[in-house]
């Protein structure tokens, strides 16, 4: 007789909890994803810091730490003390995954440079949805 494996065995529910997004709160970190079905990847970060003193440079307030999401490099433009909609945006963006610090520079790099040098490019609007049969066919 075969051995049998349950369908919601622990290895299951291990590999679905530490999913970014099956977290009821957002956590902190550096990740990938895409904000429309079938667009290109980019780079999303969250974080929950002390806001920054915005007269003396480097110094950190004694105030509540405040949720910031950075969608491309581009910050919040207003943080609060609750999660913005822009962190929520992110925290159940499509294909959400963790990456390192080198991947998320990267990601940031390539949206400028296709900003800059190929703008009609997926890279350059990920807001866009990419259809598959306008992409270049190579051969």
């Amino acid at each position: 007789m075969s051995e049998r494996r349950p369908y919601s065995g622990p290895e299951k529910r291990k590999t679905v909890a530490s999913a970014p997004g099956a977290h009821a709160w957002p956590v902190p970190g550096l990740y990938q994803g895409r904000l429309v079905t079938h667009g290109p990847l980019v780079a999303m970060r969250i974080r929950h810091e002390v806001t920054p003193d915005p007269w003396v440079a480097g110094n950190r307030q004694d105030r509540s730490w405040y949720w910031h999401g950075d969608i491309n490099g581009v910050p919040d433009k207003y943080p609060r003390p609750i999660p913005t909609d822009r962190v929520w945006r992110i925290w159940h963006c499509r294909d959400l995954n963790p990456v390192t610090p080198e991947r998320y520079e990267w990601l940031v790099k390539d949206r400028e440079w296709a900003r800059k040098n190929a703008p009609l490019s997926a890279e350059a609007r990920p807001h866009k949805r990419v259809r598959p049969i306008m992409r270049d066919v190579e051969f």
